[in-house]
């Protein structure tokens, strides 16, 4: 599923959600830094404008409790492993760097948002209606970022 929040305001922006352990989660700060906090805010990642972060740890749940500072935006894109795996099978997991490593390692990773991603997720960030052809172009458009996202891991 995809959670996306373009805050506006003066104020911080709080998003808490469970998040079961084999969820690979994607966070894309688009404008402004968002902070993750962990550990009942013991632990805490700052995401900087324009960095994406990928965490992935099936031996522990990750919930979502991210702060989305005043006047910035984030996209965050959650898939289970499961379906993840059934996506990019035919380019084999070796490609994707925490598939590879075995989809029972840990693995997390911080890095800029390229162009291409950039135009998408502002697609994504902009798409507000929920009816089915919305939903459709929202999976299709999330597709696209996942296909830009690996661009530069796979080498054919």
């Amino acid at each position: 599923f995809c959670i996306r929040l373009d805050n506006q305001t003066e104020e911080s922006m709080l998003i808490e959600r469970d998040i079961a352990s084999y969820y690979i989660q994607f966070h894309f700060s688009l404008k402004g830094p968002s902070e993750l906090s962990f550990n009942d805010g013991a632990y805490k990642l700052i995401i900087e404008n324009m960095n994406y972060l990928t965490l992935y740890n099936p031996k522990r749940e990750l919930p979502i409790n991210v702060n989305v500072h005043a006047k910035s935006a984030i996209v965050c894109i959650l898939i289970s492993i499961n379906k993840f795996h059934k996506l990019f099978s035919s380019y084999g997991e070796q490609n994707i760097p925490f598939l590879s490593s075995g989809s029972n390692q840990k693995y997390y990773e911080q890095s800029d948002i390229s162009n291409g991603m950039l135009q998408v997720l502002n697609d994504i960030l902009k798409k507000t209606r929920d009816s089915m052809p919305h939903k459709l172009y929202l999976k299709g458009k999330i597709y696209e970022l996942f296909s830009l996202f690996f661009e530069k891991e796979v080498t054919f």
